[in-house]
Formats: C-alpha cells, sequence, structure tokens
C-alpha cells in the first residue's frame, strides 16, 4: 500500500508540474500596446529617477503628470522623471509588442527632497500591459 500512495503522490506531481509548465506558455496580451511603469522603492515616496531602457521597441513615453525628460540614442532610452511632490513615480510606454517589454536600469533615484539616494538596490519597474476596454457590445437577442 505504502509503494502505491508514492506512486500516486508522484503522478500527481508530474500531472500538477505538466499543468504548471503549460500555464507558464505566454497567453498573455500580444501586439502593439501600451505598458504602464511604476517604480517600486524600497524607501517609499521618490522625488525622481533616471532610468535607462534598452530594446522592447518603445514607440514612445506618456509622462503622467510629471517632468519628464526623454533622450533616446538608437535602441536605448534615457528617462528623466521628476515629481514636484514626493509620491509614486509612473509613466506609460507605448510598444510594438506589449509581450516583449524593455529592459529597465535604475540608475539613480532622488528622494522627496532631492537628495540622491546612496543606492538603487532594491529598486525596480514593474511593467503591466495596458488592457483597453473592449469595444465590441453585445445587443439583445
Amino acid at each position: 500500500m505504502q509503494h502505491r500512495t508514492r506512486v500516486t503522490w508522484l503522478g500527481l506531481a508530474m500531472a500538477s508540474a505538466g499543468l504548471l509548465a503549460s500555464c507558464s506558455d505566454s497567453s498573455g496580451p500580444r501586439g502593439p500596446g501600451t505598458l504602464e511603469a511604476t517604480l517600486v522603492s524600497p524607501n517609499g515616496p521618490e522625488g525622481a529617477v533616471v532610468l535607462e531602457l534598452v530594446g522592447g521597441g518603445i514607440d514612445s513615453v506618456t509622462e503622467t503628470s510629471h517632468l519628464t525628460y526623454v533622450q533616446q540614442d538608437g535602441a536605448t532610452i534615457r528617462l528623466v522623471v521628476v515629481l514636484e511632490d514626493p509620491g509614486v513615480i509612473e509613466f506609460e510606454l507605448a510598444v510594438r509588442d506589449v509581450s516583449d517589454p524593455p529592459q529597465t536600469t535604475v540608475v539613480q533615484v532622488a528622494d522627496g527632497d532631492n537628495e540622491l539616494r546612496g543606492s538603487v538596490a532594491g529598486y525596480r519597474v514593474d511593467l503591466v500591459p495596458v488592457v483597453e476596454p473592449s469595444t465590441s457590445r453585445r445587443g439583445p437577442r
């Protein structure tokens, strides 16, 4: 009986692994669209950030109520976002394929008093596809 229990658990584990592998197949949004970018800070509200974005077929950067400066050199974009008051730093990227986001590097961060942080360890930029509401509507049948 103990051998049968092991075989059953082994079978369940293998089936679960197969199911998880099939779920990890990129079935999310693809193609042109918008990525919402948010600076994730280990220190709370920030005042400014300098980022480097590489690849990902970026067509444009859209500010979301912040001062935003963009410099592009080929496939590399240097982006500076400055807030008037400390808060969450966010912006949007129009990209050619939302399933292939750009690589992001946090170069420098300034706190709410415009003092540079001593380290950028623990910072990251989350990129999430913006899902547009469906325009097709079903009428009564």
